[in-house]
Protein backbone atom coordinates (compact mmCIF):
# COMPACT_ATOMS: atom_id res chain seq x y z
CA UNK A 1 0.00 0.00 0.00
CA UNK A 2 1.32 3.39 -1.01
CA UNK A 3 0.71 6.11 1.57
CA UNK A 4 1.55 9.81 1.74
CA UNK A 5 0.50 12.82 3.78
CA UNK A 6 -2.94 13.00 2.25
CA UNK A 7 -3.92 9.72 3.87
CA UNK A 8 -3.63 11.37 7.25
CA UNK A 9 -6.69 13.43 6.31
CA UNK A 10 -8.97 10.38 6.23
CA UNK A 11 -11.07 11.72 9.10
CA UNK A 12 -11.99 14.92 7.30
CA UNK A 13 -15.54 15.33 5.97
CA UNK A 14 -15.62 14.35 2.31
CA UNK A 15 -18.52 15.68 0.27
CA UNK A 16 -17.92 13.87 -3.01
CA UNK A 17 -16.82 10.42 -4.15
CA UNK A 18 -15.88 10.03 -7.81
CA UNK A 19 -14.99 6.69 -9.34
CA UNK A 20 -13.97 5.14 -12.60
CA UNK A 21 -16.21 2.26 -13.65
CA UNK A 22 -14.59 -0.66 -15.50
CA UNK A 23 -12.23 -2.68 -13.32
CA UNK A 24 -12.62 -0.22 -10.45
CA UNK A 25 -16.21 -0.80 -9.28
CA UNK A 26 -17.69 -2.43 -12.38
CA UNK A 27 -17.16 -6.15 -12.94
CA UNK A 28 -17.85 -8.26 -16.00
CA UNK A 29 -21.29 -9.09 -14.60
CA UNK A 30 -22.10 -5.63 -13.29
CA UNK A 31 -21.70 -4.05 -9.86
CA UNK A 32 -21.74 -6.11 -6.68
CA UNK A 33 -24.59 -5.84 -4.20
CA UNK A 34 -22.17 -4.68 -1.51
CA UNK A 35 -20.70 -1.90 -3.62
CA UNK A 36 -24.14 -0.70 -4.70
CA UNK A 37 -25.32 -0.67 -1.10
CA UNK A 38 -22.29 1.31 0.09
CA UNK A 39 -22.60 3.84 -2.74
CA UNK A 40 -26.29 4.33 -2.00
CA UNK A 41 -25.54 4.96 1.68
CA UNK A 42 -23.36 7.91 0.62
CA UNK A 43 -26.51 9.86 -0.21
CA UNK A 44 -27.76 9.32 3.35
CA UNK A 45 -24.57 11.03 4.55
CA UNK A 46 -25.07 13.87 2.03
CA UNK A 47 -22.07 12.71 0.02
CA UNK A 48 -22.44 12.91 -3.75
CA UNK A 49 -21.31 9.96 -5.89
CA UNK A 50 -20.21 10.72 -9.45
CA UNK A 51 -19.20 8.05 -11.99
CA UNK A 52 -16.24 9.13 -14.16
CA UNK A 53 -15.67 7.01 -17.23
CA UNK A 54 -14.06 6.86 -20.63
CA UNK A 55 -17.41 5.44 -21.73
CA UNK A 56 -19.89 7.66 -23.54
CA UNK A 57 -23.15 8.39 -21.76
CA UNK A 58 -25.19 5.80 -23.67
CA UNK A 59 -22.61 3.15 -22.77
CA UNK A 60 -23.06 3.59 -19.03
CA UNK A 61 -24.79 0.40 -17.83
CA UNK A 62 -28.12 0.37 -16.07
CA UNK A 63 -26.58 -1.02 -12.89
CA UNK A 64 -24.74 2.30 -12.48
CA UNK A 65 -27.71 4.44 -13.47
CA UNK A 66 -29.87 2.61 -10.92
CA UNK A 67 -27.70 3.55 -7.93
CA UNK A 68 -29.79 5.75 -5.68
CA UNK A 69 -28.45 9.28 -5.51
CA UNK A 70 -26.53 9.20 -8.79
CA UNK A 71 -27.42 12.14 -11.01
CA UNK A 72 -24.34 13.42 -12.84
CA UNK A 73 -21.74 11.43 -14.76
CA UNK A 74 -18.39 12.46 -16.21
CA UNK A 75 -18.18 10.70 -19.58
CA UNK A 76 -15.85 10.39 -22.58
CA UNK A 77 -12.81 11.04 -20.37
CA UNK A 78 -14.11 14.40 -19.24
CA UNK A 79 -15.20 15.66 -22.65
CA UNK A 80 -18.85 15.60 -21.55
CA UNK A 81 -20.82 15.74 -18.32
CA UNK A 82 -24.39 14.48 -18.34
CA UNK A 83 -27.41 14.78 -16.11
CA UNK A 84 -28.55 11.16 -16.03
CA UNK A 85 -32.11 12.08 -15.06
CA UNK A 86 -32.81 12.77 -18.74
CA UNK A 87 -29.41 12.27 -20.42
CA UNK A 88 -28.88 15.91 -21.33
CA UNK A 89 -25.35 17.31 -21.37
CA UNK A 90 -24.49 20.06 -18.92
CA UNK A 91 -20.94 20.36 -20.29
CA UNK A 92 -19.60 19.28 -23.64
CA UNK A 93 -16.35 19.70 -25.57
CA UNK A 94 -16.02 18.89 -29.27
CA UNK A 95 -12.88 18.06 -31.21
CA UNK A 96 -11.74 20.79 -33.57
CA UNK A 97 -12.90 20.17 -37.16
CA UNK A 98 -9.35 19.77 -38.51
CA UNK A 99 -8.38 17.05 -36.00
CA UNK A 100 -9.75 13.96 -37.82
CA UNK A 101 -7.72 14.66 -40.95
CA UNK A 102 -4.63 15.32 -38.83
CA UNK A 103 -5.11 11.96 -37.09
CA UNK A 104 -5.57 10.06 -40.35
CA UNK A 105 -2.44 11.66 -41.80
CA UNK A 106 -0.41 10.52 -38.79
CA UNK A 107 -1.90 7.08 -38.14
CA UNK A 108 -1.59 5.05 -41.32
CA UNK A 109 -1.15 1.60 -39.76
CA UNK A 110 -3.31 -0.98 -41.54
CA UNK A 111 -4.01 -3.03 -38.40
CA UNK A 112 -5.74 -0.31 -36.35
CA UNK A 113 -9.41 0.57 -36.33
CA UNK A 114 -11.20 3.82 -35.60
CA UNK A 115 -14.32 4.61 -33.63
CA UNK A 116 -16.00 7.93 -32.96
CA UNK A 117 -18.56 9.37 -30.57
CA UNK A 118 -21.18 11.98 -31.36
CA UNK A 119 -23.46 13.31 -28.61
CA UNK A 120 -22.73 10.28 -26.48
CA UNK A 121 -23.33 7.64 -29.16
CA UNK A 122 -20.59 5.38 -30.52
CA UNK A 123 -19.90 4.45 -34.14
CA UNK A 124 -17.51 1.91 -35.63
CA UNK A 125 -16.81 0.18 -38.93
CA UNK A 126 -19.08 -2.63 -40.09
CA UNK A 127 -16.19 -5.06 -40.53
CA UNK A 128 -15.01 -4.54 -36.94
CA UNK A 129 -18.54 -4.54 -35.52
CA UNK A 130 -19.49 -7.84 -37.18
CA UNK A 131 -16.82 -9.82 -35.35
CA UNK A 132 -14.39 -7.91 -33.09
CA UNK A 133 -12.79 -11.22 -32.05
CA UNK A 134 -11.38 -11.53 -35.57
CA UNK A 135 -9.32 -8.44 -34.75
CA UNK A 136 -7.91 -9.62 -31.45
CA UNK A 137 -10.67 -8.60 -29.05
CA UNK A 138 -11.83 -10.74 -26.13
CA UNK A 139 -15.32 -12.15 -25.92
CA UNK A 140 -16.23 -9.51 -23.31
CA UNK A 141 -14.99 -6.60 -25.41
CA UNK A 142 -16.73 -8.02 -28.47
CA UNK A 143 -20.04 -8.13 -26.62
CA UNK A 144 -19.49 -4.59 -25.36
CA UNK A 145 -18.77 -3.28 -28.87
CA UNK A 146 -21.84 -4.93 -30.34
CA UNK A 147 -24.11 -3.59 -27.59
CA UNK A 148 -22.85 0.01 -27.60
CA UNK A 149 -21.79 0.84 -31.17
CA UNK A 150 -23.60 1.63 -34.42
CA UNK A 151 -21.85 0.16 -37.49
CA UNK A 152 -21.16 2.32 -40.56
CA UNK A 153 -19.73 1.17 -43.92
CA UNK A 154 -16.69 3.50 -43.93
CA UNK A 155 -15.76 4.82 -40.49
CA UNK A 156 -13.04 7.16 -41.75
CA UNK A 157 -15.40 8.81 -44.19
CA UNK A 158 -18.09 8.98 -41.52
CA UNK A 159 -15.70 10.73 -39.14
CA UNK A 160 -14.68 13.26 -41.80
CA UNK A 161 -18.31 13.95 -42.69
CA UNK A 162 -19.12 14.64 -39.02
CA UNK A 163 -15.92 16.50 -38.17
CA UNK A 164 -17.75 19.36 -36.41
CA UNK A 165 -19.79 17.08 -34.15
CA UNK A 166 -17.23 14.74 -32.59
CA UNK A 167 -16.98 14.22 -28.83
CA UNK A 168 -13.98 11.97 -29.29
CA UNK A 169 -12.18 9.49 -31.54
CA UNK A 170 -10.77 6.14 -30.44
CA UNK A 171 -8.10 4.02 -32.04
CA UNK A 172 -8.13 0.27 -31.42
CA UNK A 173 -5.07 -1.79 -32.28
CA UNK A 174 -2.06 -3.84 -31.19
CA UNK A 175 -0.74 -3.04 -27.73
CA UNK A 176 2.84 -2.87 -28.98
CA UNK A 177 1.94 0.11 -31.18
CA UNK A 178 -0.08 2.02 -28.62
CA UNK A 179 2.53 4.20 -26.95
CA UNK A 180 4.28 5.01 -30.23
CA UNK A 181 1.00 6.22 -31.73
CA UNK A 182 0.08 8.13 -28.57
CA UNK A 183 3.46 9.87 -28.62
CA UNK A 184 3.08 10.85 -32.27
CA UNK A 185 -0.40 12.24 -31.68
CA UNK A 186 0.68 14.23 -28.63
CA UNK A 187 3.76 15.65 -30.32
CA UNK A 188 2.06 16.63 -33.55
CA UNK A 189 -1.51 17.63 -32.67
CA UNK A 190 -1.52 20.21 -29.89
CA UNK A 191 -5.29 20.64 -29.68
CA UNK A 192 -6.02 17.15 -28.35
CA UNK A 193 -5.88 15.21 -25.10
CA UNK A 194 -4.62 11.66 -25.61
CA UNK A 195 -5.07 8.92 -23.04
CA UNK A 196 -5.84 5.22 -22.64
CA UNK A 197 -8.23 3.26 -20.48
CA UNK A 198 -7.47 -0.23 -21.84
CA UNK A 199 -4.48 -2.10 -23.31
CA UNK A 200 -5.60 -1.93 -26.97
CA UNK A 201 -7.27 1.47 -26.79
CA UNK A 202 -6.20 5.06 -27.52
CA UNK A 203 -8.73 7.79 -26.69
CA UNK A 204 -8.56 11.26 -28.25
CA UNK A 205 -10.63 14.26 -27.20
CA UNK A 206 -10.28 18.03 -26.90
CA UNK A 207 -7.16 19.22 -25.09
CA UNK A 208 -9.25 20.69 -22.26
CA UNK A 209 -10.82 17.33 -21.43
CA UNK A 210 -9.51 14.61 -19.14
CA UNK A 211 -11.39 13.21 -16.16
CA UNK A 212 -9.56 15.63 -13.86
CA UNK A 213 -10.83 18.64 -15.80
CA UNK A 214 -14.33 17.19 -16.04
CA UNK A 215 -14.25 16.72 -12.27
CA UNK A 216 -13.24 20.33 -11.76
CA UNK A 217 -16.19 21.48 -13.87
CA UNK A 218 -18.82 19.47 -12.02
CA UNK A 219 -17.37 20.31 -8.60
CA UNK A 220 -17.46 24.00 -9.47
CA UNK A 221 -21.12 23.59 -10.43
CA UNK A 222 -21.89 21.74 -7.18
CA UNK A 223 -19.87 24.07 -4.97
CA UNK A 224 -17.50 21.36 -3.74
CA UNK A 225 -13.71 21.62 -3.57
CA UNK A 226 -11.17 19.10 -4.81
CA UNK A 227 -9.94 18.74 -1.22
CA UNK A 228 -13.39 17.44 -0.25
CA UNK A 229 -13.28 14.72 -2.91
CA UNK A 230 -12.11 11.09 -2.95
CA UNK A 231 -11.31 9.65 -6.38
CA UNK A 232 -10.91 5.98 -7.32
CA UNK A 233 -9.45 4.50 -10.50
CA UNK A 234 -7.45 1.81 -12.24
CA UNK A 235 -6.26 3.20 -15.58
CA UNK A 236 -3.82 5.66 -17.09
CA UNK A 237 -6.84 7.83 -17.88
CA UNK A 238 -7.58 8.06 -14.13
CA UNK A 239 -4.10 9.17 -13.11
CA UNK A 240 -4.54 12.94 -13.24
CA UNK A 241 -7.88 12.74 -11.46
CA UNK A 242 -6.34 10.73 -8.62
CA UNK A 243 -3.38 13.07 -8.39
CA UNK A 244 -5.55 16.18 -8.09
CA UNK A 245 -8.33 14.90 -5.82
CA UNK A 246 -8.21 15.45 -2.08
CA UNK A 247 -7.55 11.74 -1.79
CA UNK A 248 -6.65 9.59 -4.79
CA UNK A 249 -7.08 5.83 -4.44
CA UNK A 250 -5.96 3.18 -6.94
CA UNK A 251 -7.17 -0.41 -6.88
CA UNK A 252 -4.56 -3.18 -6.81
CA UNK A 253 -5.16 -4.12 -10.45
CA UNK A 254 -4.43 -0.55 -11.61
CA UNK A 255 -1.72 0.35 -14.11
CA UNK A 256 1.64 1.47 -12.76
CA UNK A 257 0.97 5.01 -13.95
CA UNK A 258 -2.28 5.09 -11.99
CA UNK A 259 -0.69 3.65 -8.85
CA UNK A 260 2.10 6.23 -8.95
CA UNK A 261 -0.44 9.06 -9.15
CA UNK A 262 -2.52 7.76 -6.24
CA UNK A 263 -2.11 8.57 -2.57
CA UNK A 264 -2.68 4.94 -1.69
CA UNK A 265 -3.35 1.58 -3.27
CA UNK A 266 -6.08 -0.70 -1.93
CA UNK A 267 -7.14 -4.24 -2.86
CA UNK A 268 -8.29 -5.70 -6.16
CA UNK A 269 -11.58 -4.48 -7.61
CA UNK A 270 -12.95 -8.03 -7.58
CA UNK A 271 -12.73 -7.97 -3.78
CA UNK A 272 -15.08 -4.94 -3.40
CA UNK A 273 -12.10 -2.91 -2.22
CA UNK A 274 -13.69 0.45 -3.02
CA UNK A 275 -16.75 -0.45 -0.96
CA UNK A 276 -14.59 -1.63 1.94
CA UNK A 277 -12.51 1.55 1.87
CA UNK A 278 -15.61 3.78 1.81
CA UNK A 279 -17.14 1.91 4.74
CA UNK A 280 -14.03 2.74 6.78
CA UNK A 281 -13.49 6.28 5.51
CA UNK A 282 -16.81 8.02 4.82
CA UNK A 283 -19.12 8.14 7.79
Amino acid sequence: MKVNSKTEEKQMKYRCVVSDLDRTILRRDGISHRTKEVLEKLADSHVIFIPASGRSVYSIPECIREIRGVRYAITSNGAAIYDLSDDHSVYNLKLRPEVPEQIFDLVTDKDVFFECFIDGRGYTSEIYYENPMNFGESEDISAYVRSTRTPVPDIRQFILQHNTELDSISIVGPTEKKYRIMHELTQNIHTVYVTSGAPRLIEISDRHSGKHNGLKEILRFLGISMEETIAFGDGDNDSEMLAEAGLGVAVLNATECCKKAADLVIGDYLDDSVAEFLEETVR
